[in-house]
Protein backbone atom coordinates (compact mmCIF):
# COMPACT_ATOMS: atom_id res chain seq x y z
CA UNK A 1 0.00 0.00 0.00
CA UNK A 2 2.80 2.42 0.90
CA UNK A 3 4.58 1.74 -2.40
CA UNK A 4 1.35 2.49 -4.27
CA UNK A 5 0.98 5.74 -2.31
CA UNK A 6 4.57 6.75 -3.10
CA UNK A 7 4.07 6.11 -6.80
CA UNK A 8 0.78 8.03 -6.69
CA UNK A 9 2.61 10.99 -5.12
CA UNK A 10 5.13 10.92 -7.97
CA UNK A 11 2.31 10.84 -10.54
CA UNK A 12 0.54 13.82 -8.95
CA UNK A 13 3.81 15.72 -8.69
CA UNK A 14 4.52 15.07 -12.37
CA UNK A 15 1.07 16.47 -13.20
CA UNK A 16 1.79 19.63 -11.20
CA UNK A 17 5.10 19.99 -13.05
CA UNK A 18 3.33 19.78 -16.41
CA UNK A 19 0.89 22.52 -15.39
CA UNK A 20 3.73 24.71 -14.09
CA UNK A 21 5.61 24.22 -17.34
CA UNK A 22 2.63 25.12 -19.51
CA UNK A 23 1.31 28.04 -17.47
CA UNK A 24 4.36 29.45 -15.71
CA UNK A 25 7.30 28.38 -17.86
CA UNK A 26 8.83 26.14 -15.20
CA UNK A 27 11.19 23.43 -16.35
CA UNK A 28 9.87 19.91 -16.76
CA UNK A 29 10.20 17.60 -13.72
CA UNK A 30 11.18 20.54 -11.51
CA UNK A 31 9.46 19.24 -8.36
CA UNK A 32 10.90 15.77 -8.88
CA UNK A 33 14.43 17.17 -9.05
CA UNK A 34 13.82 19.21 -5.91
CA UNK A 35 12.59 16.10 -4.10
CA UNK A 36 15.54 13.96 -5.21
CA UNK A 37 18.03 16.64 -4.21
CA UNK A 38 16.37 17.13 -0.81
CA UNK A 39 16.46 13.37 -0.17
CA UNK A 40 20.18 13.30 -0.96
CA UNK A 41 20.85 16.22 1.39
CA UNK A 42 18.74 14.66 4.14
CA UNK A 43 20.69 11.41 3.97
CA UNK A 44 23.97 13.34 4.00
CA UNK A 45 22.86 15.15 7.16
CA UNK A 46 21.97 11.86 8.85
CA UNK A 47 18.19 12.11 8.70
CA UNK A 48 16.46 8.83 9.48
CA UNK A 49 14.17 7.23 6.89
CA UNK A 50 10.99 8.83 8.22
CA UNK A 51 12.61 12.26 8.10
CA UNK A 52 13.87 11.68 4.54
CA UNK A 53 10.38 10.58 3.53
CA UNK A 54 8.94 13.76 5.00
CA UNK A 55 11.30 16.19 3.30
CA UNK A 56 11.21 14.35 -0.05
CA UNK A 57 7.40 14.20 -0.13
CA UNK A 58 6.99 17.85 0.86
CA UNK A 59 9.53 18.78 -1.80
CA UNK A 60 7.48 16.85 -4.37
CA UNK A 61 4.42 18.91 -3.45
CA UNK A 62 6.05 22.23 -2.57
CA UNK A 63 4.15 24.07 -5.32
CA UNK A 64 0.83 22.24 -5.03
CA UNK A 65 -1.10 25.50 -4.41
CA UNK A 66 -0.63 26.56 -8.02
CA UNK A 67 -3.55 28.97 -8.28
CA UNK A 68 -2.24 31.13 -5.45
CA UNK A 69 1.26 31.04 -6.89
CA UNK A 70 0.00 32.14 -10.29
CA UNK A 71 -1.85 35.05 -8.66
CA UNK A 72 1.25 36.02 -6.68
CA UNK A 73 3.04 36.76 -9.97
CA UNK A 74 0.50 39.42 -10.92
CA UNK A 75 1.40 42.97 -9.87
CA UNK A 76 -1.02 44.57 -7.45
CA UNK A 77 -1.95 44.99 -3.83
CA UNK A 78 -2.76 41.29 -3.41
CA UNK A 79 0.58 40.01 -4.73
CA UNK A 80 2.29 39.45 -1.38
CA UNK A 81 -0.92 38.12 0.18
CA UNK A 82 -1.25 35.55 -2.60
CA UNK A 83 2.34 34.37 -2.13
CA UNK A 84 1.65 33.81 1.55
CA UNK A 85 -1.54 31.92 0.63
CA UNK A 86 0.48 29.82 -1.84
CA UNK A 87 2.76 28.74 1.00
CA UNK A 88 0.16 28.23 3.74
CA UNK A 89 -2.39 26.46 1.55
CA UNK A 90 0.35 24.30 0.11
CA UNK A 91 1.25 23.21 3.65
CA UNK A 92 -2.40 22.56 4.52
CA UNK A 93 -2.94 20.50 1.37
CA UNK A 94 -0.32 17.91 2.36
CA UNK A 95 -1.29 17.74 6.04
CA UNK A 96 -3.56 14.71 5.45
CA UNK A 97 -0.70 12.50 4.25
CA UNK A 98 0.39 9.87 6.81
CA UNK A 99 3.76 11.28 7.86
CA UNK A 100 5.46 9.64 10.84
CA UNK A 101 7.33 12.81 11.78
CA UNK A 102 6.29 16.44 11.89
CA UNK A 103 6.46 18.37 8.62
CA UNK A 104 5.42 21.63 10.26
CA UNK A 105 6.53 24.60 8.16
CA UNK A 106 8.31 22.58 5.48
CA UNK A 107 6.15 24.05 2.71
CA UNK A 108 4.98 27.16 4.56
CA UNK A 109 8.52 28.54 4.54
CA UNK A 110 9.83 27.19 1.24
CA UNK A 111 10.16 30.68 -0.24
CA UNK A 112 12.11 32.17 2.68
CA UNK A 113 15.63 33.50 2.11
CA UNK A 114 18.63 33.95 4.37
CA UNK A 115 18.44 37.72 3.94
CA UNK A 116 14.82 37.93 5.07
CA UNK A 117 13.48 38.61 1.59
CA UNK A 118 10.83 35.85 1.67
CA UNK A 119 7.08 36.39 2.14
CA UNK A 120 7.28 35.78 5.91
CA UNK A 121 10.55 37.75 6.32
CA UNK A 122 12.22 34.84 8.11
CA UNK A 123 16.01 34.70 8.32
CA UNK A 124 18.64 32.09 9.10
CA UNK A 125 17.76 30.26 12.31
CA UNK A 126 14.08 31.20 12.16
CA UNK A 127 12.90 28.27 10.01
CA UNK A 128 13.62 24.56 10.17
CA UNK A 129 16.55 23.11 8.26
CA UNK A 130 14.07 21.02 6.24
CA UNK A 131 12.17 24.10 5.04
CA UNK A 132 15.47 25.83 4.25
CA UNK A 133 16.71 22.82 2.24
CA UNK A 134 13.49 22.71 0.20
CA UNK A 135 13.78 26.46 -0.38
CA UNK A 136 17.38 26.08 -1.49
CA UNK A 137 16.77 23.16 -3.85
CA UNK A 138 13.69 24.88 -5.29
CA UNK A 139 15.45 28.20 -5.92
CA UNK A 140 18.60 26.62 -7.33
CA UNK A 141 16.74 24.40 -9.80
CA UNK A 142 14.28 27.13 -10.78
CA UNK A 143 17.14 29.56 -11.44
CA UNK A 144 19.70 27.26 -13.07
CA UNK A 145 17.67 24.29 -14.41
CA UNK A 146 19.97 21.61 -13.08
CA UNK A 147 19.07 19.16 -15.84
CA UNK A 148 20.88 21.46 -18.30
CA UNK A 149 24.14 21.79 -16.34
CA UNK A 150 26.97 19.86 -17.96
CA UNK A 151 29.81 18.42 -15.91
CA UNK A 152 32.27 21.08 -17.04
CA UNK A 153 29.93 23.82 -15.78
CA UNK A 154 29.32 22.32 -12.33
CA UNK A 155 32.11 24.09 -10.43
CA UNK A 156 31.18 27.44 -11.94
CA UNK A 157 27.59 26.87 -10.87
CA UNK A 158 28.62 25.98 -7.33
CA UNK A 159 30.78 29.11 -7.12
CA UNK A 160 27.85 31.31 -8.18
CA UNK A 161 25.52 29.65 -5.70
CA UNK A 162 28.04 30.03 -2.86
CA UNK A 163 28.60 33.71 -3.64
CA UNK A 164 24.87 34.46 -3.58
CA UNK A 165 23.75 31.94 -0.95
CA UNK A 166 21.26 34.14 0.92
CA UNK A 167 19.33 34.95 -2.25
CA UNK A 168 18.49 31.23 -2.55
CA UNK A 169 17.96 30.21 1.07
CA UNK A 170 19.91 30.12 4.34
CA UNK A 171 23.67 29.74 4.30
CA UNK A 172 23.41 26.46 6.21
CA UNK A 173 21.04 24.90 3.67
CA UNK A 174 23.11 26.10 0.73
CA UNK A 175 26.30 24.69 2.22
CA UNK A 176 24.56 21.33 2.71
CA UNK A 177 23.55 21.22 -0.96
CA UNK A 178 26.96 22.29 -2.20
CA UNK A 179 28.59 19.48 -0.21
CA UNK A 180 26.63 16.79 -2.08
CA UNK A 181 26.19 18.39 -5.52
CA UNK A 182 28.66 16.40 -7.62
CA UNK A 183 28.72 14.85 -11.11
CA UNK A 184 26.85 11.74 -9.98
CA UNK A 185 24.05 13.76 -8.39
CA UNK A 186 23.86 15.99 -11.45
CA UNK A 187 23.51 12.94 -13.68
CA UNK A 188 20.72 11.55 -11.51
CA UNK A 189 18.71 14.75 -12.00
CA UNK A 190 18.74 14.61 -15.81
CA UNK A 191 15.35 14.26 -17.50
CA UNK A 192 16.34 10.79 -18.69
CA UNK A 193 17.10 9.61 -15.14
CA UNK A 194 14.84 11.54 -12.78
CA UNK A 195 11.94 9.05 -12.69
CA UNK A 196 14.29 6.18 -11.88
CA UNK A 197 16.15 8.31 -9.33
CA UNK A 198 12.98 9.15 -7.44
CA UNK A 199 11.64 5.61 -7.75
CA UNK A 200 14.83 4.32 -6.15
CA UNK A 201 14.57 6.89 -3.34
CA UNK A 202 11.07 5.81 -2.33
CA UNK A 203 11.71 2.10 -2.94
CA UNK A 204 14.69 2.13 -0.57
CA UNK A 205 12.66 3.95 2.06
CA UNK A 206 9.86 1.38 1.70
CA UNK A 207 12.22 -1.59 2.06
CA UNK A 208 13.82 -0.11 5.17
CA UNK A 209 10.45 0.70 6.75
CA UNK A 210 9.42 -2.96 6.42
CA UNK A 211 12.46 -4.33 8.26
Amino acid sequence: MKLAMDKLCIVFSSAFDIIEKEQLGASEYHSMRVAALCADVGRKLGFDDDAVTGIATCALFHDNALTEYHLSLIDGEEREKNMILHCTKGQSNVSWLPFKKSIDGFITYHHERGDGAGPFKKKEGEISIEAAIIAAADAIDATHRLQTITHDKLQSLKDRIYSNAETYSTRGAINSILQILDHEILESLNDENIFQTLDVVFSILLIRSQK
